[in-house]
């Protein structure tokens, strides 16, 4: 079971590298994909707070969890590590209003940062000017910028872009990729390359 999603979630980071551009691909031809960069945990618990709901994973003594490590599904980025025990990790999800996650559009190119509005709800793209040319349906991906996040990793797409009179910015919606309601088991990814 641990090696299929491992292996899922690999196939799934290869496939979306191999549709990017040739400029993108070769930077991503130097990125290490390794399954043992993947450690596997089970759903403890979900709170019931919309705005801010705590996923907390059940770890084991041995897992060498840190704050920070990215924590996904073969759909993509679920969030990251916030707090760790001795046998729990609690992760802060990116549907969180208090998550930020850099992007990058896998159609335009744009870089953007991606702020959740709660579970079940969709984020928001902030602070786009108007003469953005992101696109409705160009689904958005980590940036690697921020070294939080490793650069490829699905975070959601772009369903509604409006443009109010009333703002500097277009109002773009985002429906996240995956969402922790229906999931059992995540996966805490581990780069010694990122920032702790």
């Amino acid at each position: 079971e641990e090696e299929i999603v491992k292996l899922k979630v690999t196939n799934k980071y290869l496939e979306n590298i191999s549709e990017d551009n040739a400029e993108l691909n070769s930077l991503w031809s130097s990125a290490k994909i390794e399954k043992d960069n993947y450690l596997l945990a089970e759903k403890y618990a979900l709170s019931s707070n919309i705005f801010q709901p705590a996923l907390v994973l059940r770890i084991q003594a041995t897992m060498d969890i840190n704050k920070n490590d990215p924590v996904l599904t073969e759909q993509g980025l679920i969030g990251r590590v916030k707090e760790t025990g001795l046998f729990n990790a609690e992760i802060l999800l990116v549907q969180d209003v208090r998550s930020i996650v850099p992007v990058i559009s896998q159609t335009s190119k744009i870089l953007g940062t991606l702020k959740g509005n709660g579970l079940e709800r969709y984020g928001e793209l902030q602070y786009v000017k108007k003469t953005s040319s992101f696109e409705e349906g160009e689904k958005l991906f980590t940036s690697g910028l921020g070294d939080i996040f490793p650069r490829g990793l699905e975070v959601g797409k772009i369903i509604s872009i409006k443009d109010p009179a009333d703002s500097d910015f277009l109002e773009i919606k985002v429906e996240f990729s995956q969402s922790p309601v229906n999931k059992n088991y995540f996966l805490v990814y581990q780069d010694a390359n990122l920032q702790k």
